[in-house]
């Protein structure tokens, strides 16, 4: 407290007014009391020469100097008064303390000349005969309305600067008193106020700080402490208005950092204000700080900085397009952009939200690719099977009995065909439309491996294949549904079959590696080009459309494998070239003695 410069300007100024304040009533006290001594001795004088004029007013008229001398002396001796008695000429006839005859001619004298022409005359000077300062009073003497003389008086006034001097040490110490006790309790006056204002400051400190809870002691009823309740008020209302905002923002961003899509707001300065973290990842941003760059800083921005600068502008709300090109492929996002506003209706800046519609963009091509493939695929079949129905309808007397049965053996293999791509058009959306977690259990993938191997053995028996199953002695398991691992796999077997040449070579291998279960379907067929590798998992794609049909594939075969590993969260992948045949291989997470048991 004693360091602050608030305690020493009031306890300074309080000193400073206490000191003053002394001072002039000590100078007050002094020069009254000086005034009044000076009219009580001037009183005192004129009492004493109406006196002395009546007593000499008989020997100054006759003249009578030795008489008068001697009556001047004693009066003056009594009433320890200097007398002196003046000739209207201004010789000096008699004095009670110097002989008359040494003194010079009193008529210039001030207080004599006063009296000549006012009746009476005052003079403060310092005496050459009783070396001290005098107060003189003098009257005139009239006889007869004759001047005869003057009579004059004089008291010292040494014993009036000497009570004056014993007062103003009287008043100086208890000036000094007064002002000692004063500025003590001035200085618990002071603190009295610094204090609670010291506290108060510390705590308006701590809340531009951020410290709401901060509060101070209320110690009085007066201003200070009103003004420290009122300040506990602020804090408290300040806090909770604090806690509110700051609940909503944190609500704000809980939800803004939970969207996919994404949000950059900025400024009228069009400086980022806030960015999610899906904006960010979109415009590849990474983790770098954004907050106060320009949008258009930002790399793949142009488009979003564009719109947000014109819905800045223009006011208005707009909507847009993006296109992003990233390694992996084109992205389009859809833009809408509106201006932000204040309380009062100004623009304070613009928002601009980012929906990613790459995705239902591709879902949308691959569902006009598919209802346009599966139109295309569904039509060669039906079309066959109408050509043929109405010839045998049209022309059926005239149809040779070796050309009807050729026909009702096409309209046969086109059926087949038809029945075939339906089949794995609803195996296909089966697999797509329903949750396979619920009838998920452990399945052992050698023996779901062995029964598919066998129902395609048949075919490959025709074709005179080298047809082989290799699986461990102990089970792998995994966590499937038995009926769509053993769709997946009968579809690698199946294309393999196909596709390999007669007294070729098919191999079906189960094993564990490093806690998955590998499934890896081996063929010397035609093989693959691998430009083609991830293509041929897309429906209704074939390498060579002429044989696939000549065969009897659908297209749909790789794209149910794919499906059903995705599902299981397992992989596939392909290792081929042309002439040199085809290896698939599945990858699933095998199911531990410990998960099982869990």
């Amino acid at each position: 407290m004693l360091t602050t410069r608030l305690f020493w300007k009031i306890y300074a100024t309080y000193a400073l007014v206490i000191l003053v304040t002394t001072v002039l009533v000590g100078g007050l006290v002094a020069s009254s009391v000086y005034r009044d001594a000076q009219v009580s001795i001037t009183r005192d004088l004129r009492d004493r020469t109406v006196l002395l004029r009546d007593i000499t007013l008989p020997l100054l008229a006759e003249g009578d100097a030795d008489r008068l001398q001697i009556q001047v002396a004693g009066l003056g001796r009594e009433t320890a008064t200097r007398y002196t008695v003046i000739a209207a000429d201004g010789r000096v006839l008699a004095d009670s303390e110097r002989d008359p005859a040494t003194m010079d001619d009193h008529r210039t004298r001030p207080e004599v000349l006063e009296a000549r022409s006012r009746g009476e005359g005052t003079a403060k000077r310092f005496s050459q005969t009783t070396r001290d300062t005098r107060l003189y009073l003098a009257r005139p003497v009239y006889r007869e309305g004759t001047l005869v003389g003057y009579v004059r008086g004089s008291l010292s006034l040494q014993k009036i600067d000497e009570q004056l001097d014993r007062l103003t040490d009287r008043v100086l110490l208890g000036a000094v008193l007064a002002s000692v006790i004063a500025l003590v309790l001035g200085f618990f006056a002071a603190r009295r106020i610094v204090v609670p204002l010291l506290g108060l400051n510390r705590a308006t400190e701590a809340v531009s700080r951020g410290d709401y809870r901060r509060r101070v002691p209320v110690t009085s009823r007066d201003e200070l402490g009103e003004l420290a309740r009122g300040f506990n008020t602020m804090a408290s209302d300040a806090q909770e208005r604090l806690d509110a905002v700051t609940e909503e923002r944190n609500k704000l961003a809980a939800v803004l950092g939970g969207m996919v899509e994404g949000v950059i707001a900025v400024d009228a300065d069009e400086r980022i204000v806030h960015i999610n973290r899906a904006a960010a990842s979109i415009l590849g941003a990474g983790t770098k700080p954004l907050h106060g760059r320009h949008v258009w800083e930002l790399a793949h921005a142009l488009d979003v900085a564009r719109i947000l600068t014109d819905s800045l502008r223009e006011e208005l709300v707009l909507t847009g397009k993006a296109r992003l090109l990233e390694p992996g492929g084109e992205r389009v996002l859809e833009l809408f952009a509106s201006p932000l506003r204040d309380g009062e209706g100004r623009i304070t800046g613009s928002v601009v939200v980012l929906h990613d519609v790459t995705r239902l963009r591709r879902l949308e091509e691959v569902r006009r690719d598919f209802v346009a493939n599966a139109s295309h695929e569904l039509k060669t079949p039906i079309a066959a099977i109408l050509g043929l129905v109405e010839t045998l309808l049209d022309d059926g007397d005239g149809v040779p009995p070796e050309m009807r049965t050729r026909f009702l053996e096409r309209i046969r293999h086109q059926s087949q065909r038809l029945s075939a791509l339906v089949q794995d058009l609803i195996a296909l959306s089966r697999l797509e439309s329903r949750d396979r977690e619920e009838d998920r259990e452990a399945v052992d993938v050698s023996r779901v491996a062995a029964d598919a191997f066998h129902s395609l053995a048949p075919a490959a028996e025709a074709k005179r294949l080298d047809y082989r199953i290799e699986t461990p002695d102990e089970e792998v398991r995994i966590l499937a549904s038995e009926r769509d691992l053993r769709e997946a796999v009968e579809n690698l077997l199946d294309n393999a079959v196909k596709y390999t040449p007669e007294e070729g070579r098919v191999v079906l291998r189960v094993s564990r590696d490093d806690g998955e279960a590998v499934l890896t379907v081996e063929d010397d067929g035609i093989g693959i080009p691998p430009e083609l590798h991830d293509r041929v998992f897309e429906r209704f794609f074939r390498v060579d459309q002429a044989r696939s049909r000549e065969v009897g594939g659908t297209g749909l075969g790789l794209a149910i494998v794919r499906n059903v590993a995705q599902s299981l969260g397992g992989t596939v992948s392909l290792d081929s070239a042309p002439g040199s045949g085809s290896r698939f291989t599945l990858r699933f997470p095998a199911v531990t003695e410990a998960r099982l048991g869990s």
